[in-house]
């Protein structure tokens, strides 16, 4: 007699039933392969347990007239328009599938803190609950949405998706689309919303057979990374631990304009960017806490070439490796167009998956650190996020889990307010 027919002989009839069901249920899911991206992240769930480092989070304060059941209504009906909002993912022999499901439960949660005495305290715990809900892969949906009630017509509304099945482009497309549906249902119509000709996981499907069309990229990205040192030996206050945590801080600040000023003349004499101007300084900064010269950061790239793609909730964000030399004694401008040469290369080369290199280049592993690169510059330009809906004045406030997924990370943000700027860092590693 085997193990598992020994555990079925003690199950109740009603118990064998339900297990019927479920197999019967799972058995009728439709599996697709995995990107590069969401193999990693499986990987790195299965390594880091009870972590909510790869969570992506969004916080908006609501003042007006708000409908609990049109919200929820709302999210359900985006939820139920992309088939990456209802994916699961599960092991299968050695690949991991992700599977689609019809039927959700636990996504929406109103929550009501009119009467509650220190509302500001509340409202942090329950948005702080949220940011690092640490979600099972193996059960959909992997998105929450919370809206909280703190006057008659005040409301926060706080949403959490894992990176796994989204990037920062789909958020705001889960937004765009949650407030299509708001008005229209809140108006008894339908959105109007193009239908979408493909679902992410068919995509992932497709390009997987494609792969081969990535092999001029492949060799660009493997003779840049030929005798790459593994590891940017920043000084750090505590020493680096054998097995990295996401465990993490971070740092606000505004960058002034006796810094942007000259530094926009400088780019435009150079007839190249604000970005790159501050990605060369990033650099010089790097080296010269380090000592090294040869230094690999890291570049998010959006991963969207068409149109079907930017309608399309999914991981689509990619990032290439930017390895430059820093030499101390050449000038800012010598660096800046070397930087400027590298970025223009990195991006002709973007559409290969980085997961896909670092299998390729096979670097020697090591649990305490990411390989490849360990530091990253990310780039935004946004507004004043501000959802439109009838009757209501949105603003959009920061939000952050206290984690880190890689040791450093500069993210530089031109807004409406001027260059602003956040540092996350591993806290093993670093004092705040």
């Amino acid at each position: 007699m085997t193990m598992e027919s020994s555990k079925l002989e003690h199950l109740s009839s009603e118990q064998k039933r339900q297990l019927l069901a479920k197999l019967l249920k799972e058995k009728q899911l439709k599996s697709y392969p995995c990107s590069y991206g969401q193999q990693r992240l499986w990987f790195i769930s299965a390594m880091q347990q009870n972590s909510s480092a790869y969570n992506i989070s969004a916080l908006f304060d609501l003042r007006g007239s708000v409908d609990p059941v049109l919200v929820e209504e709302s999210f359900k009906s985006v939820v139920a328009r992309h088939d990456a909002l209802r994916t699961s993912f599960k092991q299968v022999g050695n690949e991991v599938k992700q599977q689609v499901h019809q039927q959700f439960s636990g996504l929406f949660e109103f929550i009501d803190l009119t009467e509650v005495n220190d509302q500001d305290k509340a409202l942090e715990l329950e948005v702080a609950s949220l940011t690092g809900y640490e979600f099972d892969l193996t059960r959909a949906p992997l998105t929450k949405i919370k809206l909280i009630q703190l006057g008659e017509k005040h409301f926060s509304l706080a949403l959490v998706i894992h990176h796994i099945i989204s990037d920062g482009w789909s958020v705001n497309l889960i937004m765009q689309e949650f407030v299509a549906f708001y008005q229209a249902l809140s108006h008894g119509e339908e959105a109007q919303l193009a239908p979408l000709q493909k679902q992410y996981p068919q995509l992932i499907e497709e390009q997987q057979a494609q792969s081969n069309q990535l092999d001029e990229s492949l060799a660009y990205w493997l003779d840049e990374m030929h005798d790459a040192p593994a590891l940017l030996e920043l000084p750090t206050d505590y020493s680096r631990p054998p097995l990295q945590s996401s465990n993490g801080g971070s740092h606000h600040f505004q960058v002034t304009d006796d810094v942007i000023t000259p530094l926009r003349a400088i780019s435009k004499q150079s007839k190249t960017t604000l970005h790159n101007s501050l990605l060369t300084a990033f650099y010089m900064l790097l080296n010269a806490y380090s000592g090294q010269q040869d230094i690999i950061i890291g570049l998010p790239v959006a991963g969207r070439y068409d149109r079907l793609q930017e309608q399309l909730v999914g991981f689509f964000v990619n990032n290439i490796a930017l390895r430059n030399k820093v030499v101390g004694n050449e000038s800012f401008l010598t660096h800046l167009h070397r930087i400027k040469d590298s970025t223009l290369q990195g991006y002709r080369h973007q559409s290969l998956p980085f997961d896909r290199l670092v299998e390729e280049v096979n670097p020697e592993r090591s649990l305490a650190y990411t390989p490849i690169f360990q530091v990253m510059f990310v780039w935004q330009v946004t507004g004043d996020t501000t959802l439109s809906l009838p009757g209501l004045d949105v603003s959009e406030r920061h939000t952050h889990n206290n984690t880190a997924k890689f040791d450093l990370v500069l993210f530089i943000s031109e807004t409406s307010r001027g260059i602003e700027a956040r540092i996350e860092y591993r806290s093993d590693l670093f004092k705040a």
